[in-house]
């Protein structure tokens, strides 16, 4: 029997098997040799991304705090102009009202002593001419 040719088929099927696993096994190992270094790439970018974003929102939040210090700055101005503006308009309006009460207070005096004489007049008149009426004079 012929046991030689079937087994150097075999054998060189297993060579042939372990030279396609060999080379498997570098095409593996060079593809993880690639993805480690996009990961290590992919880490740095992410890294650089952090960076900048954190950056950029601490520039942020510089710039929003320095925005509302501004508008509290702004809105305490206004509020304080408004005040004054305000107490100045109330001190205008009770010099106003106070100018027009001392007006009212001068009217009611003058006309209170035309209303004195009329009356010390009208009384005058009716003894004078009931002195004459009935002859006392």
């Amino acid at each position: 029997m012929d046991y030689e040719s079937p087994i150097s088929k075999v054998e060189a099927q297993l060579e042939m098997n372990q030279k396609e696993f060999e080379r498997l096994h570098q095409a593996i190992n060079e593809l993880r040799r690639l993805m480690l270094e996009k990961f290590d790439h992919y880490d740095l970018r992410i890294g650089k991304l952090r960076q900048h974003i954190d950056f950029s929102t601490g520039e942020l939040r510089k710039h929003t705090d320095l925005s509302v210090g501004e508008l509290r700055v702004h809105t305490d101005l206004s509020i304080s102009e408004l005040r004054a503006h305000t107490d100045l308009s109330v001190n205008e309006l009770r010099k106003h009202f106070d100018q027009q009460l001392e007006t009212v207070r001068r009217d009611a005096s003058i006309n209170m002593c035309w209303m004195m004489g009329m009356w010390l007049t009208t009384i005058g008149l009716i003894v004078g001419l009931g002195g004459r009426v009935f002859g006392i004079y």
